[in-house]
């Protein structure tokens, strides 16, 4: 059940809720479907500035972003959106790779686990680094040139190579 920080009732679904898990559509802070105030309902002092202070039902008196859309955003909880939205991304392209090190089965800690790309030459962007605003086929056809690997085992990898020890990654993953 999803209830309204607003008015308190339960809705069962997130979409009869308003899409948006913090308040329903009798909210007066919302405006339309967006569940955010637009720039031309803010307080004539307060327009054309882009950071504003206001009330997050969530976070309390805040600072709000003006957005590209013309709507203002809680900076907490854009930042929150974005941090849970790389973990369900890695959650998913690890599980794509298999879920575990390719080279010794480690599969304890998904923080542990990191992606090496085979050809560097052929990396177009570090999946952990700018991936996150791209669609799951695009980071599945990057991760299609990775292995995956654990902490300890892709340091290890790159000990040998920083040591002059030649070695490709199929046979580092055969050793």
């Amino acid at each position: 059940m999803f209830k309204c920080k607003h008015c308190g009732k339960e809705f069962d679904t997130k979409q009869k809720l308003g899409g948006h898990i913090i308040w329903c559509k009798e909210n007066p802070n919302r405006n339309g479907k967006s569940g955010f105030k637009k720039h031309e309902d803010v307080p004539e002092e307060d327009k054309g500035k882009h950071i504003i202070m206001r009330t997050c039902d969530k976070h309390g008196y805040t600072e709000f972003v003006l957005r590209k859309d013309g709507i203002y955003r809680c900076k907490k909880c854009s930042s929150e959106s974005v941090q849970k939205r790389r973990k369900e991304i890695k959650e998913a392209l690890v599980k794509y790779k298999g879920g575990k090190c390719e080279k010794c089965g480690y599969d304890k800690c998904i923080a542990a686990l990191e992606f090496h790309h085979i050809n560097p030459e052929e990396k177009e962007f570090g999946i952990s680094a700018a991936g996150v605003t791209r669609s799951m086929s695009v980071l599945q056809k990057e991760a299609d040139k990775c292995v995956l690997l654990c902490s300890n085992c892709h340091r290890e990898f790159h000990w040998k190579l920083d040591n002059g020890i030649v070695l490709d990654v199929e046979t580092f993953l055969k050793k």
